[in-house]
């Protein structure tokens, strides 16, 4: 009997300090938890960080290719859309494409994916316009009909704007690659103080 009765007053001084302490104990894991979830903010910001420079040394690649203009009047000046032929560009672009949207898939930076997309997206979209320049410039023998075309004047101003549409694009997925670069720098920066604070 006094066995059973000194076990009961164990367990119940046990259970009253358990009561007692536990506030302590959740405050220590809690506060252990943060320090680990802390530490490994860095390294995911590193590891977008890898993914998106690969990312952007695929898109630089597009952007040697193409001629990025500062305005429409350097355009008409030149005239040249890019440095090598549209073929050559668009294999080009599938390479890019494939790799990149594949590194977008696993950032975690919302901000990030999204210049990069719209850097992807513009150089896609000006070779698609590209395409329609260089569809133009091919005469079918169907449209020949006693030696002349007849071209509606809406038609003649459409096919006219069609290279400032590749320039726009162009500018425009430089515009995004270039913010990219500006946010992957930062994190590096903003990596680089975390990475200093001793916990």
């Amino acid at each position: 009997m006094l066995k059973t009765h000194r076990h009961l007053s164990v367990r119940l001084f046990l259970f009253a300090f358990a009561l007692l302490t536990w506030p302590h104990s959740m405050h220590a894991q809690t506060a252990n938890t943060i320090v680990a979830l802390t530490n490994l903010r860095p390294a995911a910001k590193r590891d977008d960080s890898i993914l998106a420079q690969r990312a952007v040394a695929s898109l630089e690649q597009l952007r040697a290719a193409v001629v990025v203009y500062s305005s429409y009047d350097t355009f008409e000046s030149d005239g040249t859309l890019a440095r090598v032929p549209l073929q050559t560009f668009a294999d080009k672009l599938n390479q890019v494409t494939a790799e990149v949207e594949s590194i977008i898939s696993q950032l975690a930076d919302a901000k990030l994916r999204t210049q990069l997309s719209n850097s992807l997206y513009s150089y896609r979209d000006g070779v698609f316009w590209w395409a329609k320049l260089d569809q133009q410039k091919v005469v079918k023998v169907a449209d020949l009909h006693a030696g002349f075309t007849t071209i509606a004047p809406a038609e003649r101003f459409f096919t006219s704007t069609v290279p400032y549409r590749v320039v726009a694009h162009w500018r425009q997925a430089n515009k995004y690659l270039l913010r990219a670069q500006k946010l992957i720098a930062g994190a590096k920066t903003t990596g680089s103080r975390q990475s200093s604070i001793v916990f």
